[in-house]
């Protein structure tokens, strides 16, 4: 209620709402949101993808909460939040804000110098059902697709499997960038560079694949897609439709690892094709399909000595 009487207050005397110098009330979650948004050790230190995904996270929270003081936010507030983008749109996308005002507490107790105390958003929970980012799908599910009459869906698929990139690398790369029979990606998230041998079903496929743009990947209109997000909800719908909506595309860059690993290639050689830096991360791809593995032969030894 106090918070709420600041606020009428600040609209009565028209402090509140878009001005010359000020969008926000200092103090407030907009205010803060828009000098992490011009900070060079907030926004501006993402990479461009992310920092696209961050632009909606933080539209999200500015619509939401941005006319309330920071201050007054509470873990109740935070989980109202959650809730309500929720509803106006999806379950992930929830989560994520919480992350991000996570992120921005941080950010205005240490550069907007505000005596903030425990962060709100710490214990939250995640509300999203999707299966983890990092599971790998079911071999049946990678097939049905990779056999898709789609060729756009096909030809995504296999990308995402036989290079093991993120959804956003895989959109960005063009016929110029395949040499000898080798594509160089430079990852659109971390920066790193690695030059990846064509598996050979994704060469008979470019093989097939007429080159409508400078991009492999084009949509079903013929042009390039225009961000991660559409072809996220190409291959969504995609799965929505076979029954198994659980799944995330990202997983996909976990069946890539996985196959490297169960092939015989070692942790180093998987990270040289999935370029990963932190191992732990790779790791984490490779921790449930491992597990089975690990079991199998453990139980056999145990059957070979008794």
């Amino acid at each position: 209620m106090a918070a709420y009487a600041r606020y009428l207050a600040a609209v009565e005397s028209g402090s509140l709402g878009r001005g010359d110098d000020l969008a926000y009330i200092k103090g407030s979650i907009g205010w803060v949101i828009e000098r992490f948004l011009d900070s060079d050790v907030g926004f501006k230190k993402l990479k461009p993808g992310t920092q696209r995904n961050y632009r909606r996270w933080l539209d999200s929270i500015k619509a939401e909460i941005g006319r309330f003081q920071i201050k007054d936010l509470t873990p109740v507030a935070v989980r109202a939040m959650r809730d309500s983008i929720r509803v106006k749109s999806a379950a992930t996308t929830a989560d994520m804000c919480v992350m991000v005002v996570s992120v921005l507490w941080k950010f205005a107790i240490e550069f907007c110098h505000l005596p903030l105390g425990h962060n709100p958003a710490l214990g939250v929970a995640r509300v999203h059902t999707n299966k983890n980012s990092r599971e790998a799908w079911p071999d049946h599910v990678v097939s049905k697709l990779l056999a898709s009459p789609d060729m756009v869906l096909r030809l995504a698929v296999s990308l995402l499997v036989h290079t093991g990139q993120r959804e956003g690398d895989v959109i960005r790369m063009k016929w110029a960038d395949i040499r000898d029979n080798e594509i160089f990606v430079v990852q659109e998230k971390t920066g790193t560079r690695v030059w990846i041998p064509l598996h050979r079903d994704l060469r008979v496929l470019l093989d097939r694949t007429p080159h409508v743009s400078d991009a492999i990947l084009n949509s079903s209109l013929g042009r390039p897609f225009s961000s991660s997000q559409a072809l996220y909800e190409k291959i969504k719908t995609a799965l929505r439709k076979m029954g198994e909506g659980g799944y995330v595309p990202h997983g996909l860059r976990a069946n890539a690892a996985v196959r490297l690993v169960d092939a015989g290639c070692t942790e180093d050689q998987a990270a040289a094709i999935t370029g990963h830096r932190d191992m732990n991360v790779l790791r984490g791809y490779l921790r449930s399909r491992n597990q089975v593995k690990l079991a199998r032969q453990a139980i056999r030894k145990l059957e070979a000595a008794r």
